[in-house]
């Protein structure tokens, strides 16, 4: 009994266990090969761009971004921060170009791990509210989880 990293040996029916516990929920995309790269690559399989961006607004830059799109039409917004950092209509800017440029590429879901003082502007861009990580970077430091769908 216990627990163990996969042996090479095991991968192929750890794959064909997944695949088949993927399909079961209706992602039918999922293959053995693809299964199989997963097992040997790790996560980072599932993302599909790893972006950061810059914000310039009268060519002067006024924040930056990020973005990671992961498998499924799935992004998070990640290192957002507004130049200066306290100015909520500024920083809703920035989420709106980035959330347009993800809908152009046709991610269906946004997310953020937002703090405490950028939840505000999330709220009024639409994003709802759907849990919460309590010390989650750092002790003391909660974050709430915030989507939209596009």
């Amino acid at each position: 009994m216990g627990i163990h990293i996969i042996k090479k040996e095991e991968q192929k029916e750890v794959a064909r266990v997944l695949v088949s516990y993927w399909k079961s929920r209706g992602m039918k995309k999922h293959t053995q090969k693809w299964a199989l790269e997963y097992l040997q690559k790790g996560h980072k399989k599932e993302i599909v761009k790893d972006e950061f961006f810059v914000y310039n607004e009268d060519k002067e830059m006024k924040g930056v971004v990020s973005g990671v799109t992961f498998h499924g039409n799935v992004a998070e917004i990640r290192d957002e921060v507004a130049i200066p950092r306290a100015n909520r209509e500024l920083f809703k800017r920035i989420i709106i170009e980035l959330v347009r440029k993800l809908k152009q590429r046709k991610v269906r879901k946004v997310y953020t791990l937002a703090l405490k003082q950028t939840k505000k502007a999330y709220k009024e861009l639409g994003f709802k509210q759907e849990g919460l990580l309590r010390d989650h970077f750092k002790r003391g430091e909660d974050v709430e989880i915030w989507s939209k769908l596009l």
